[in-house]
């Protein structure tokens, strides 16, 4: 019926599915591309500020977890005493020392994952640990490339938005590129040098994929 012949045109089944092929993979691409995008996107903007800001190391965390450890124990055994010397314990003393109980486990659990992670540091850990002294000068010059991305694209952009004459038919494709972009001004000025521009490229592609 006719039902079936909607199915057939929209599957293409007279061309072995060419069409519901090609159709399916553009759906997926374009799925794939989105997800690129927005995780690029928040790679380019969060990597820079992480290098500059820095993380805390392991080894602070643990002291300030173990002195949390420490204060809750003293708490702990201050209440106790109190309880001692009354000959008796309140509810509510019996509330908090169970709430003690609850976050020194927790606390200590957290411990014994931060000894483990020290313990399972690897080549790694031992290399970031000996750039660290370079940490903000890799974090500014990963934010000045990260700028220098979004400038040009955002320039290229609305060069295409400005200046094409088909519109969103074929893409805004245009060939007619009036604005200055920095990124295709670098790129070309250092293929002046070889292999300069070669290690430019690749050092942008680089960046990129690790954000």
């Amino acid at each position: 019926g006719k039902e079936t012949e909607w199915l057939k045109s929209v599957l293409d089944l007279d061309h072995f599915g060419d069409a519901a092929i090609a159709f399916l993979i553009s759906c997926l691409t374009v799925l794939g591309t989105l997800a690129w995008v927005f995780y690029t996107a928040h790679g380019l903007a969060t990597l820079p500020v992480f290098l500059i800001k820095g993380t805390r190391s392991l080894e602070s965390t643990k002291s300030e977890v173990d002195f949390d450890i420490a204060k809750i124990r003293e708490k702990y055994r201050s209440i106790q005493e109190k309880a001692s010397k009354k000959k008796e314990l309140s509810r509510r003393d019996q509330r908090e020392l169970n709430h003690l109980k609850r976050q020194e486990r927790l606390l200590a659990a957290r411990s014994d994952r931060i000894q483990d992670l020290k313990n399972e540091e690897g080549i790694l850990s031992k290399l970031l640990s000996i750039l660290t002294p370079f940490r903000v000068i890799i974090g500014v010059a990963t934010l000045v490339l990260s700028g220098l991305v979004f400038v040009s694209l955002l320039i290229s952009v609305t060069n295409k938005f400005m200046h094409s004459t088909c519109g969103w038919k074929c893409g805004y494709a245009s060939t007619k590129n009036s604005e200055w972009n920095p990124l295709d001004t670098t790129l070309v000025f250092s293929s002046k040098f070889f292999p300069l521009d070669y290690i430019a490229f690749g050092i942008l592609v680089c960046y990129i994929f690790l954000a």
